[in-house]
C-alpha cells in the first residue's frame, strides 16, 4: 500500500481538498464573526451618538464648563468616549481629555463623512489613548443647520481579544476536523486502492505461472464483482492448463512407448521432445537432447538436409 502511487494520488487529492475547504470555511467563520462583532459595536455607537445628540442640544448655550462636566459624566455613565466638536473642528468638550489641549478634529474622517451623510464611521488607532478605537460621528443640526458634530467612540481591544480567542477556537476545531477529515480521507484511500492492488497482484501471480490464484475482495460493489470475475478466470485458466499438462503427459507416454523413432523440433531447430528409438537410431541420449539444436545432437548430415527441407 505505502509504495502504491494510486493510493497516494487518491490521498493526496482528496485530503488536501478537505483541508482546503475546512481551512477555507474556518477563515470564512472568522472573517464573519469580525463583521458581526464590529456591526453590533457601530450599530450601538450609532444609537448612543443620537442619544448624545438630543442631550446636547438640550444644553444651554455659552457654558462650556458646564458642558464639558454634563459630557465626563454622560461618557462615564454610558462607557463611551465622547467628543462635541465645533462645525470649524474645535473640540468643544470631550469626556475624557482636557479640550483645550485637544487637536482640531475638523480633518477627522468619521467627521467628514458626518458632513455628507446621516453620520460618519472610522476605525484607527487612537493616539490620545493609545488603543485601537471605532469612531461614530453624528452631525447636530439646529433650525439654522449644522452647528456641530457628536463623536462617540469604544476601545477595540477587548473586542479584538474576544475575537483572538474566536480565532484560536475556530482553528483548533478546523485543526481537530482537519486530522479527522485526513484520516477519512486515508480510510476511503485504502479501501478504494486496497481491492486494485490486490487485483493487480493477483494478476501478476498469474502472469508467473500460478494459475489458480485467488484473491480477496470484500464488498458488493464494482470492484468486488471484478475480483469475483478474476477468480472464476483464475480457476478457468488453472483447469485448462492442468488438462493441457495431462494432455501433454499421455501424448508423452504414447510417444514414448512407439516403435517407431520420433523426434520433435521447432522452427528453430531445437529438439522438443525424442523417445528412447529415435535416440537409438540416431545415437544420441534422449534426456539431454531436449532444448539443443537438432546439428548438435544428430551428427548424420542426411538427416540434417533432411530437416531443413522440411523446415524451408
Amino acid at each position: 500500500m505505502w509504495r502504491s502511487w494510486m493510493f497516494w494520488r487518491f490521498f493526496g487529492t482528496s485530503g488536501g481538498l478537505l483541508l482546503v475547504s475546512i481551512s477555507l470555511l474556518g477563515a470564512v467563520v472568522v472573517s464573519r464573526a469580525e463583521q458581526h462583532y464590529l456591526q453590533q459595536i457601530e450599530d450601538s455607537l450609532r444609537t448612543r451618538a443620537i442619544l448624545v445628540r438630543e442631550i446636547v442640544r438640550r444644553e444651554p448655550a455659552g457654558q462650556p464648563e458646564l458642558l464639558q462636566q454634563h459630557m465626563a459624566a454622560l461618557g462615564q455613565e454610558i462607557g463611551t468616549r465622547i467628543t462635541l466638536i465645533a462645525r470649524d473642528g474645535t473640540v468643544l468638550a470631550d469626556s475624557h481629555e482636557d479640550p483645550a489641549h485637544m487637536e482640531n478634529h475638523g480633518q477627522r474622517p468619521e467627521v467628514l463623512e458626518s458632513q455628507g451623510q446621516t453620520y460618519g464611521t472610522s476605525t484607527r488607532f487612537s493616539d490620545t489613548l493609545g488603543l485601537p478605537m471605532m469612531y461614530v460621528a453624528l452631525r447636530v443640526d439646529n433650525d439654522s443647520g449644522p452647528v456641530a458634530t457628536v463623536r462617540v467612540a469604544l476601545p477595540l481591544d477587548k473586542i479584538q481579544a474576544r475575537l483572538a480567542g474566536l480565532r484560536r477556537l475556530v482553528w483548533t476545531a478546523a485543526l481537530g476536523t482537519g486530522v479527522a477529515a485526513l484520516g477519512l480521507a486515508f480510510w476511503l484511500a485504502r479501501r478504494i486502492t486496497r481491492p486494485l492492488q490486490e487485483l493487480t497482484s493477483g494478476a501478476e501471480r498469474i502472469a508467473a505461472g500460478r494459475f489458480g490464484h485467488r484473491v480477496y475482495v470484500e464488498g458488493s460493489d464494482e470492484v468486488a464483482q471484478l475480483g469475483g470475475t478474476f477468480n472464476y478466470m483464475s480457476e478457468r485458466l488453472a483447469a485448462q492448463f492442468t488438462q493441457l499438462e495431462e494432455d501433454r503427459q499421455q501424448l508423452r507416454m504414447i510417444l514414448t512407448g512407439m516403435v517407431e523413432g520420433v523426434v520433435a523440433l521447432d522452427r528453430e531447430q531445437r529438439i522438443l521432445f525424442a523417445n528412447d528409438r529415435a535416440a537409438q537410431l540416431l545415437d544420441f541420449q534422449a534426456q539431454t537432447a531436449v532444448g539443443r539444436k537438432v546439428w548438435e545432437v544428430i551428427r548424420k548430415r542426411s538427416i540434417q538436409k533432411i530437416v531443413q527441407r522440411a523446415l524451408a
